[in-house]
């Protein structure tokens, strides 16, 4: 696969012709760079993440057509307002239309909290890594971002704190609600990385607007081993088990099962991934290249899982405190909580 995207980075041309003899093939090969780059981001030296970045970046230029640009017809997405477009889909819901049919009359859906949502241009986002937008140097997402649309739809997002820092290799962004902050790697906004950027601000967006969020493999794992727990703290099989270390593996064998994957940190990397303010940052980014036409077609899959963060730490504390963990290790695990890499799990830091 490393050495596919390689070659094909090596050789425009080729590339070119791969788009024009197959786009749907193409974009199932972008997803699957994006995917790839996610699964074993851990194991990527710094030139193979590079090569995969550029993969990326030169297949989202072809497939708009627009080789070598960074704007163009990308969208975010904001809670629907327009109190009639609300009702007509309510109404299409009611008379047991589907998602796909009530977004191509209406052009919304409902994300993972029910709530529903549209798309606005972010035709007009331009990147600045100077962080003088508004005239002088300064730290806020408006500073870094020029977006007209976007400030006037969700006018508090304009303020958000914008770091620009080292973060690990495995990550390009990331949005802390608590800190209501936004960190990106030094150089995002100079590479405008509008994928990378556009994608942690809709995360933000979420938080300003109380559209389901995304979350983490940590969260999904919590939820996840929490879920199990109660499927089989009264069987026989798990009260048998004599050591905590036992009765955690057993969990997380029986939440993999639960979950149909192979093992836990399958089972937590889909949880992750099925969450739907994650699937709604994916749909942002997957966007980028969409047309008009393709847009206004193709109903974006924003619904997914919720997890509250505040109710799946406590739960995992009671569920970890019940099979035998102590007040420090399960302090240590909540601790590290959101500074960890999303690869490990809690079985990694206790």
């Amino acid at each position: 696969m490393l050495r596919l995207a390689q070659e094909l980075v090596a050789d425009p041309e080729k590339l070119v012709r791969a788009v024009e003899r197959d786009r749907g093939l193409m974009e199932t090969f972008l997803d699957f760079v994006r995917g790839l780059k996610n699964r074993i981001a851990i194991r990527l030296s710094g030139s193979e993440r590079a090569m995969l970045d550029e993969a990326e970046r030169t297949l989202v230029n072809l497939l708009r057509g627009e080789a070598g640009s960074v704007a163009g017809e990308k969208y975010s997405f904001v809670r629907a307002t327009d109190a009639e477009q609300i009702a007509r889909a309510q109404e299409l819901e009611a008379q047991g239309e589907n998602a796909k049919t009530i977004w191509s009359e209406t052009h919304l859906t409902r994300d993972g909290g029910g709530a529903w949502v549209r798309e606005i241009n972010d035709r007009g986002a331009k990147p600045r890594p100077d962080g003088d937008a508004r005239g002088e140097k300064g730290g806020r997402l408006a500073d870094y971002l020029e977006h007209p649309e976007l400030y006037e739809a969700v006018p508090g997002i304009a303020d958000i704190n914008v770091k620009l820092g080292m973060l690990p290799e495995s990550e390009k962004g990331k949005y802390s609600s608590k800190k209501r902050m936004l960190h990106f790697a030094e150089d995002t906004f100079k590479n405008k990385s509008m994928s990378d950027i556009m994608h942690e601000v809709q995360h933000a967006i979420q938080n300003e607007e109380e559209l389901a969020t995304g979350g983490s493999r940590k969260l999904a794992y919590a939820a996840l081993v929490s879920d199990a727990y109660e499927a089989v703290k009264d069987t026989p099989e798990f009260q048998s088990l004599q050591t905590k270390e036992e009765r955690l593996h057993y969990l997380e064998e029986a939440a993999a099962k639960q979950a149909g994957a192979p093992d836990i940190e399958t089972a937590a990397t889909n949880g992750y991934v099925n969450l739907g303010g994650e699937k709604m940052a994916r749909q942002t980014a997957k966007r980028w290249y969409y047309t008009k036409d393709q847009r206004e077609k193709t109903w974006p899959d924003v619904a997914g899982n919720v997890l509250d963060k505040s109710v799946e730490s406590q739960r995992i504390v009671e569920t970890l405190e019940r099979i035998g963990y102590t007040e420090d290790e399960i302090e240590a695990f909540i601790k590290n909580w959101g500074d960890k890499s999303d690869k490990q799990t809690a079985k990694g830091i206790l």
